[in-house]
Order: structure tokens, then C-alpha cells, then sequence
């Protein structure tokens, strides 16, 4: 939250702003940077908790290497990059690249609950090299038929899940050619903000990601607050609304839908 004050603050030292312009803007940075910052707590927050009602067993991570600058600019395009196989770990990590040389599960989770493996995904970002091997047991979309059809268009689920039997077939989310089919999508809705502009947009997001990416079992938005029915207008019967509080743990639905 200071970060984001560090502009405002050094204008004011230059003189350029007068205290009161600074007190108006600090307070507007620190509004939105707060509600920025509580969502994204929100989501890890989510996710552990739907981790432990999982009941885990193990935690592995794709140990992905990372090339320097130059190896990256010196990558010839007829080149693939291997994929490592997962590892056990001891480490929940959230910081994986948006824009890396593939795209891999931030940690994948074996699942008592559901006897599978169980790989998680906060967000979809840019792979940049393509993939030796795409598993055969997955499906697969082509990036390029996508461009051709929707035009150059962002994805951004808050989080992609997949489930697998073989802990080799959930290592790999996205190459710079293909990107698989998830088995759920899930997206969070503002938890602190209620606003019916910011609600829409939304809304627009999570139906053009879920037609684009067929999830197997279907989305999940996540809310805390009532929709207007006009937004859920025309929603696809696989796109489901969780009401889901702090004190509205609604995890037997969730559960159940990575069940089926």
C-alpha cells in the first residue's frame, strides 16, 4: 500500500501538487490499492482452505528452469522445452510467472478426498516456448484457432483446476501453441466492492473464458454478495453462483462438482 503512495509523495516534494491534492489522492491510492491487496488475500485464503478440505496427502511442483535473458532472446523457434516431471515438495507457492517459457501449476495437491491429483493454476499468463510432449489423455486448444475466432482477447480466470489419475498429465497448462482444457474454472467476484459496472465486466469475463476454455465440470463464481438477475440473464446452465462468506462456507457444492 506505501508503494503505491511513493508517486504522489515525491510530486508533492517537487512541489509540483499542493498537501491537499496529495491527502485527496493518498486516500483514493490507498482505497483501491487496500481493495487490490484484499482480494488477492482472499483468493490464497480460498485456496488453502479448499486445499485442506481436499484433505492432502502430498504437494509436488513442476520444477520449471529459468533461463537468463539471453538464453531466452538466443531460443530458436523450431526448439521444445521439456517438461520436468513434478517433484514432492514442502512448499505452497503463489509465485509463478504470468509471462514464463511454459506454463505450469503453481503446486498440484494429492487429494485424499477425491483419490486424484488435484493442480492448481491462480492465473493465466504468456508462455513463450513450446512444449516437447502434450498429454495424450488431455485436451488440447489451439491458442491460434482461439485468436483466429475471438481476436487477440485476455483470459483471466482467477483460478484453473485440474484433476488427474497420473500426476504426469496435470503438469502442464499451456505451452506457446496449446493450452488445456481445464476441469474447473473458478472466479472471484469483488469481495469488498459492490458495484453493478464493475459486477458486468465480470460477468462478460467469466462467460467469454468459459466458452472459450469448455472447463470439463464446469465454473464457478464465487460472490459474497446477491447478483442482479439481469446480469445472470442467459448464463450458461454449466456456469454456477456460489454465495460464499466467511461465514457462508459453502464447500460441499464445491466439492461436489469436483466429484462428478
Amino acid at each position: 500500500v506505501v508503494r503505491d503512495l511513493f508517486d504522489p509523495l515525491f510530486e508533492l516534494l517537487q512541489g509540483k501538487i499542493e498537501p491537499e491534492e496529495f491527502e485527496e489522492r493518498a486516500e483514493e491510492t490507498v482505497h483501491e490499492s487496500f481493495r487490490n491487496i484484499y482480494q488477492m488475500g482472499y483468493i490464497k485464503w480460498f485456496v488453502l482452505s479448499l486445499i485442506r478440505n481436499l484433505q492432502p496427502e502430498k504437494v509436488y511442483e513442476v520444477p520449471l528452469p529459468q533461463p537468463s535473458s539471453k538464453e531466452v532472446i538466443k531460443h530458436r523457434q523450431d526448439m521444445r522445452q521439456n517438461i520436468p516431471f513434478p517433484r514432492e515438495t514442502k512448499v505452497l507457492s503463489f509465485e509463478v510467472g504470468r509471462r514464463d517459457i511454459l506454463l505450469v501449476p503453481d503446486f498440484i495437491v494429492r487429494s485424499a478426498e477425491l483419490e486424484k491429483y488435484v493442480a492448481f493454476r491462480t492465473a493465466i499468463g504468456k508462455a513463450v516456448w513450446r512444449a516437447t510432449y502434450h498429454s495424450e489423455r488431455r485436451e488440447w486448444f489451439s491458442i491460434a484457432a482461439i485468436i483466429e475466432e475471438y481476436g487477440i482477447t485476455e483470459l483471466k480466470p482467477d483460478l484453473l483446476l485440474y484433476l488427474d489419475d497420473n500426476l504426469e498429465d496435470v503438469s502442464l497448462v499451456a505451452d506457446s501453441e496449446k493450452i488445456c482444457r481445464p476441469d474447473l474454472l473458478v472466479f472471484f467476484l469483488d469481495q469488498l466492492l459492490e458495484q453493478e459496472e464493475r459486477t458486468a465486466r465480470d460477468m462478460e469475463r467469466v462467460r467469454l473464458a468459459h466458452k472459450i476454455l469448455s472447463p470439463i465440470r464446469g465454473t464457478c463464481v464465487i460472490s459474497n454478495y446477491h447478483i442482479p438477475e439481469r446480469m445472470l440473464n442467459g448464463l450458461d446452465e454449466n456456469i454456477e453462483l456460489i454465495h460464499f462468506g466467511f461465514n457462508n462456507l459453502k464447500w460441499e457444492r464445491l466439492l461436489a462438482l469436483l466429484k462428478e
